[in-house]
C-alpha cells in the first residue's frame, strides 16, 4: 500500500508467513520490518524466510521464524521515478540522505506512530511485545535504526544492523547519552546484531564507523 505523510511518501509491502499444507496463512506471532525495502530488499528478505520455512521443525527454536511476517518500508517508486527500466540513482540517494541521516527527519514518527500500528492491524496482530518485533536496516537505514533504538526504546526488541553508517552522524551518540533505552526492562528484551565485512573500513584513506582513520567501526564490546 502507499502511505503519504507530509513529505514522506512510502510503499508498505507485506509478506505473510508461509506454512506448507495450510489452507490459509497463520496469524503472525513475530514481525520483521525491513527498512529501505525498495526496490529489492523486501523481496530478498521475504524470499529468504520463505525458502527456509520447510526446514524448521515444530518444537525447534526456529519455529518463531515460521510465524514471522515481513513488512517492507521503502520510498515509493514514484517518488524517485523508478520504472521497469531502472531508476535515477541520485534521486533515491537524496531521499535516503534526507530521511535516514538527519536526526530530525519526520520518518521516525511516521514509522513508529503510523506504519507499525497500521501494519500490525492489517496483519491481524494485537498487543505484540517488543521481543517479537524486529527491524532490519543497512548502511544509512542501519544508522537510522540507532535513532529508533535511542528515541523509541521498547518498540523493537531485535535490531539487525548491516554496516550502519555511524560515521555520517556522530551526533547519534548524543541520543544514546540522553535516552532511556538502557532501562532494565528494555535491555531485558533487547538484542542488537551488527554485521560488518571483515575488511570493511580498512582500506587506505577510509574513515571507520566511529570517525577514526582506519580500524573497524563497530565497537569491540558489540562483538561478543
Amino acid at each position: 500500500c502507499r502511505l503519504v505523510a507530509g513529505n514522506i511518501d512510502l510503499r508498505i509491502s507485506f509478506a505473510l508467513p508461509a506454512v506448507f499444507g495450510a489452507s490459509t496463512p497463520p496469524t503472525p506471532t513475530h514481525v520483521l520490518y525491513v527498512l529501505d525495502s525498495e526496490p529489492e530488499l523486501f523481496a530478498l528478505a521475504a524470499v529468504h524466510l520463505y525458502g527456509l520455512n520447510s526446514y524448521y521443525e515444530d518444537g525447534s527454536r526456529e519455529v518463531p521464524l515460521k510465524r514471522t511476517a515481513v513488512v517492507g518500508i521503502g520510498h515509493h517508486p514514484d517518488s524517485f521515478s523508478c520504472s521497469k527500466d531502472g531508476w535515477p540513482v541520485d534521486a533515491l540517494r537524496r531521499l535516503r540522505w534526507r530521511d535516514y541521516q538527519s536526526l530530525t527527519s519526520d520518518l521516525l514518527g511516521v514509522l513508529c506512530d503510523v506504519v507499525v500500528p497500521l501494519s500490525e492491524e492489517r496483519l491481524g496482530v494485537k498487543d505484540l511485545h517488543m521481543s517479537c518485533r524486529a527491524i532490519l536496516g543497512s548502511s544509512l537505514s542501519g544508522l537510522f535504526s540507532h535513532r529508533v533504538l535511542f528515541e523509541r526504546p521498547g518498540l523493537f526488541g531485535k535490531m539487525i544492523l548491516g554496516s550502519p553508517s555511524l560515521h555520517l552522524s556522530t551526533r547519534m551518540f548524543d541520543l544514546e547519552a540522553s535516552g532511556e533505552y538502557d532501562s532494565e526492562e528494555n535491555l531485558r528484551h533487547l538484542a542488537v546484531i551488527y554485521m560488518v565485512a571483515e575488511l570493511e573500513d580498512l582500506a587506505d584513506g577510509t574513515v571507520d564507523h566511529c570517525g577514526r582513520q582506519a580500524g573497524n567501526g563497530i565497537p569491540e564490546a558489540c562483538r561478543a
